[in-house]
């Protein structure tokens, strides 16, 4: 010892081997916890982190009332502290925006993550400033933000928590979508690996906590039935439901705790929740709703508010240990069980959509590959302009039968009944129409032919010959011939023996008629030269979009097979995945239940390593000491956990 120190004393040497005696049991856990797999690794917190405490729920339902009053704030100042607190927001709002820790003031003042001292006007601009960063969008989901209340406002007579890190996160489902963004990212952030959560919510408002509902929103680590000795169920007003009203009303009634706790339970049950640990359900009643209960009511359910606020406390009081967080390896087991039943439905449910994917891709698949078998055959077809080339052709071969069939004959020159100017002007007339049927007669070949592009070119053509204008221009070919026949003055030349004015004329209508054919043939001729032009043109066009088509749903199916490959790719792999983390999970539920015997090898080790130090020691106090250190650990462990654990058999 150097000269001029004090010896230390039994009580500081006790001291300085507390956290010693924790060790032990801690490496233990964390070496265990680092063998898991990362799914449930994640969800349990490290063991040399700071202890957390999480208080999270919906908007206005009195959380940062109850932690306040939790902490030892006095009755009479709580509406003062939690007015400063709410930063001038309306009731019925929000009044936390980030995660927030309080404290008591070392002295007289508000301070924010121990800044400067701030007046009560101050610390609101500050609040107000941090909720705008987060209504903005540019708060960080890691900022946590610790408040020190004025040391005034506390009631010294009154009993609170220890110096707790708790967490007053922000109340879920904000007016605010940044803000209820930030809200579940801090949520997810913060709740998985919490030491203890309070989940708090109205008692007339029971279904924030279904889990599904909180699983469905993104929350699935709020599972409070997986590790319900992490969760502390905490419904405010519970003095303002009927059925507890009539309970307190109704003389003889057994008011206790559980009987309170059971009407809870029914309560949740009607909202198809089902509570199997009654033990972490506390209906509480404080602030604005317990002061307007009736004071009859107050007198009957006060002992009970009291008996479940110790509890909560002690709740949190065990929880801010870090041995604590022993127990949580027991929720290992649950945690994996519940992962592996979550990991199976969803492996069920991704498998069946799936499936069902699948066969929608192949059906779409084979109506795409159907739809370019059709095009494909289509192209083909247009491929080949033989078609149009048939059809102009067999349109004239029979325009020219019409052309033979149905034109009339002149009379022969000795033929007396023709030997008369009006039979002339007749046969002429009878000419001129029968030049229009041998073209109007075609439209008769669409239905006869089997030839697609006949009827196409026919429709052409009958816009092309429109009748009143072809027969003026046929006529015109006889017009000299039937002004001369129709003039008087030539009314008798004609006797009944032929003669030269008779042959003369004859063979003029002859001439006409014969002009008039040769240029019906031309003008057909030609219409058909268009007609064919136009369906070839028309025919490549066809061609063109066909293609365009027949390559749009070509890449149509190259992309579903290929879509179709990556998602049977996908599916192995998700199977694979899946099967991964099921066989984990079985490891690390066996690994789990032998984590008592973990304990125990460590204890066992811990107890022989300060046998061997007491061997050693020579100071007498120091090695009365390790024995007395070594039985406490033995026993406080035994008493603390149901295994056995190690014992003092272990010292000899």
């Amino acid at each position: 010892m150097v000269m001029g120190e004090s010896a230390p004393t039994l009580r500081s040497l006790w001291a300085e081997g507390e956290k010693a005696r924790k060790s032990w049991a801690l490496d233990a856990y964390e070496r265990f916890r680092m063998e898991l797999s990362t799914w449930t690794q994640c969800q349990l917190p490290e063991a040399k982190s700071e202890t957390t405490i999480v208080l999270f729920g919906p908007t206005q339902v009195g959380k940062t009332t109850l932690l306040l009053e939790l902490l030892g704030v006095s009755p009479s100042e709580l509406k003062k502290v939690s007015d400063a607190l709410r930063a001038d927001r309306k009731a019925g709002t929000s009044s936390t925006s980030v995660p927030m820790i309080y404290h008591e003031s070392a002295d007289e003042h508000w301070r924010i993550d121990n800044d400067d001292p701030l007046s009560e006007g101050s610390l609101k601009d500050e609040l107000k400033a941090l909720r705008q960063r987060v209504e903005a969008g540019g708060m960080e989901d890691t900022h946590v933000a610790t408040l020190y209340i004025p040391k005034c406002y506390f009631d010294p007579a009154r009993h609170g928590l220890p110096r707790v890190r708790i967490l007053d996160l922000p109340g879920i489902n904000p007016a605010n979508l940044n803000e209820g963004a930030f809200v579940r990212t801090v949520a997810q952030k913060y709740v998985p690996t919490a030491d203890l959560v309070l989940l708090m919510t109205r008692a007339d408002d029971l279904s924030f906590l279904n889990p599904e509902t909180l699983a469905e929103g993104g929350l699935r680590a709020l599972d409070w039935r997986v590790s319900p000795a992490r969760f502390c169920l905490v419904t405010t007003y519970a003095c303002k439901l009927e059925s507890v009203q009539t309970w307190l009303d109704t003389p003889g009634e057994a008011r206790t705790v559980n009987s309170l706790r059971q009407r809870c339970a029914e309560q949740l049950d009607t909202f198809g929740i089902t509570v199997t640990a009654p033990h972490c359900l506390f209906p509480l009643d404080f602030g604005d709703s317990w002061a307007k209960a009736s004071a009859r009511r107050r007198e009957l359910a006060r002992p009970l508010m009291d008996e479940l606020r110790r509890e909560l406390c002690e709740r949190i009081t065990n929880a801010a240990d870090p041995l604590g967080r022993l127990h949580h390896v027991r929720d290992a087991f649950n945690i994996a069980v519940k992962l592996d039943s979550a990991a199976l439905k969803h492996l069920d449910d991704a498998q069946r959509d799936a499936d069902l994917a699948m066969r929608k891709r192949k059906a779409t698949l084979n109506n795409w590959c159907q739809q370019h078998k059709r095009r494909s055959k289509r192209l083909a077809e247009l491929e080949d302009d033989g078609a149009i080339s048939s059809a102009d052709q067999e349109l004239r071969l029979e325009f020219e039968k019409k052309l033979k069939d149905m034109l009339p004959r002149l009379p022969a020159a000795d033929d007396t009944s023709a030997m008369k100017k009006s039979y002339l002007l007749n046969f002429s007339r009878r000419f001129q129409t029968a030049l229009w049927r041998c073209v109007s007669n075609l439209e008769r070949l669409a239905s006869q032919t089997e030839n697609d592009h006949t009827y196409e070119i026919l429709t052409f053509l009958t816009a092309e010959f429109e009748e009143k204008k072809f027969n003026r221009h046929s006529a015109c070919f006889f017009k000299e011939f039937t002004e001369k026949l129709e003039n008087p003055v030539f009314d008798d030349y004609w006797l009944l023996v032929p003669g030269r004015k008779f042959i003369a004329d004859r063979a003029q209508l002859g001439s006409c008629m014969e002009k008039a054919t040769i240029w019906l043939r031309k003008c057909f001729a030609e219409a058909c030269d268009r007609a064919a032009k136009v369906q070839k043109d028309a025919l490549k066009q066809k061609r063109t979009r066909m293609m365009r088509g027949l390559q749009r749903v070509q890449a149509r199916i190259e992309r579903l097979e290929g879509d179709g490959a990556a998602q049977q790719d996908a599916m192995v792999k998700q199977a694979k995945e899946i099967a991964d983390l099921r066989r984990a999970l079985a490891d690390d539920r066996q690994r789990a239940s032998e984590f008592d015997e973990i304990l125990r090898a460590a204890l066992r080790k811990d107890l022989r390593a300060r046998r061997d130090a007491m061997v050693t020691e020579t100071v007498p106090t120091k090695r009365f000491l390790q024995l007395v250190e070594a039985v406490t650990i033995s026993y406080r462990f035994r008493e603390r956990f149901t295994t056995l654990l190690a014992t003092t058999e272990d010292l000899r």
